[in-house]
């Protein structure tokens, strides 16, 4: 080892409110590492004594090596982040949670990386899913980073991602106005400047159980929508470009009119359009006269009555964006930088969903985005010997990385007016944005309206389970 590597300490902090059970374990995994250059930062969010003696009871052999910080009311981990960052005094910094663990040469590989490759401020690694009991479960294979435009909406994982600590301060550290997903907020900031690297080789083990933050989709999801809002905003990226969102309402055997607890589908998505401030110009595109007439009294919407080619079946919503944006250019004179479709069969459609898609967009500079919902079934396909899983990776959990299956939930586009053709308004770079299988609702049938009544009753309550 070069005397510059023995020279660059690293900084691991781990935050612990009520993971005692495996708090221990995570202590130990960073006293093991083959790499001794580090010093380990311990913090109990919230007055905890068992905690504290556990932290004490390791402070005892390895004085100089971890110090102790006691938030006597929890204050999250944002505040702990920059809590750790200001009495960092390492060259490289990380977070472990404190009922994850790390493999014993992890250290080792981030510091060897980060020493090689000068033009990196960010790495990360593979990792294990372990139980409860710390068994295998499966493991997580990044795909490579090739180059900048390869890294889109796809973050590395929070913990155990190693940056360089001057780095991390110059960009200010976490942002406390959020309270979860400082690793998405940091992949955020490092996006475009091309300094994010990745080790393909497994460095962790990411433990699943039921307090594991990895199965609270609502609050994943709502924490990424915020801190795109907040980039966007802050970057001033939609400044002066002028959106149009495109809804489709083929109203085929008068399925826009059937109501959903007393209200009409077709009400659903207008709606939330009507509230949304940061669209421009809304068209309703329909080949139903009865549409017209009630958009016409209801909203102050432009109605247009495409000719009934478009609305045979196998159209596709290309087409139909295509025809309305040529009709907005011609008849209105609104020349858009961005087209919104919006699908008037999906009940669940919120306006912040709709900006969230926007959003993407403009981050990840793709040439559109879709929503999808991520399918957690195990599926297979045929083989000579009989059925085989199309992906080995694990399924009983919520997964946020790059061995989801992403499934179009038909419900909200955005692309560039530029890239939009006859046949393809998506372009070649297409991103995405997660919504929640549930509120993917594409109403096609009496189940489908049946299923939205019974979801919509309740969302309220269903979105915080």
């Amino acid at each position: 080892m070069t005397q510059e590597k023995k020279n660059t300490k690293v900084t691991v902090y781990i935050p612990n409110n009520n993971y005692n059970r495996y708090f221990k374990e995570a202590i130990q995994s960073i006293i093991d590492q083959t790499y001794k250059n580090w010093e380990l930062l311990l913090i109990i969010d919230g007055y905890n004594k068992t905690s504290i003696k556990i932290s004490k009871n390791f402070i005892k052999k390895y004085k100089h090596k971890i110090k102790l910080f006691v938030n006597k009311k929890k204050r999250g981990l944002r505040y702990c982040s920059n809590l750790a960052l200001n009495k960092s005094s390492g060259s490289y910094f990380t977070r472990l949670d404190a009922d994850d663990f790390l493999n014993e040469n992890a250290f080792l590989n981030f510091v060897e990386y980060l020493n090689k490759n000068r033009n990196i401020d960010l790495v990360y690694s593979d990792f294990f899913y372990v139980d409860k009991s710390s068994e295998f479960i499966d493991i997580n294979i990044n795909e490579k980073i090739l180059k900048k435009n390869s890294l889109l909406n796809l973050p590395a994982h929070g913990a155990c991602s190693m940056i360089r600590t001057p780095i991390l301060k110059k960009i200010g550290g976490y942002n406390s106005i959020f309270d979860s997903q400082d690793g998405y907020e940091l992949w955020l900031n490092l996006l475009n400047k091309n300094l994010i690297g990745n080790i393909n080789l497994p460095l962790f083990y990411y433990r699943q159980h039921e307090k594991s933050m990895s199965t609270n989709e609502n609050r994943i999801l709502e924490a990424r929508r915020k801190i795109k809002r907040h980039f966007v905003q802050k970057k001033k990226l939609l400044k002066n470009l002028k959106i149009l969102a495109v809804v489709g309402a083929k109203n085929k055997k008068n399925i826009l009119f059937n109501k959903i607890n007393n209200k009409y589908l077709l009400d659903y998505s207008l709606g939330e359009l009507k509230i949304s401030n940061f669209i421009d110009k809304v068209i309703v595109s329909t080949d139903d006269n009865k549409i017209v007439k009630y958009c016409n009294k209801i909203y102050n919407f432009d109605i247009y009555k495409r000719p009934m080619s478009l609305s045979k079946d196998f159209v596709t919503v290309d087409e139909i964006v295509f025809d309305v944006l040529r009709f907005s250019k011609k008849k209105k004179n609104f020349y858009p930088d961005i087209v919104i479709f919006i699908n008037a069969n999906a009940p669940c459609i919120k306006s912040k969903y709709i900006q969230k898609g926007l959003d993407s967009l403009v981050l990840f500079k793709t040439d559109s985005v879709i929503s999808v919902y991520e399918d957690l079934n195990l599926h297979y396909t045929h083989s000579k010997n009989g059925l085989v899983k199309i992906s080995k990776k694990m399924h009983e959990q919520l997964r946020i990385y790059r061995d989801a299956l992403f499934v179009d939930n038909r419900s909200i586009r955005v692309s560039w007016s530029k890239v939009i053709k006859k046949k393809n308004m998506l372009g070649k770079k297409i991103g995405h944005f997660l919504m929640k299988r549930s509120e993917s609702i594409n109403i096609k049938n009496k189940y489908d309206m049946w299923l939205s009544e019974k979801y919509l009753k309740d969302r309220k309550k269903l979105e915080n389970i």
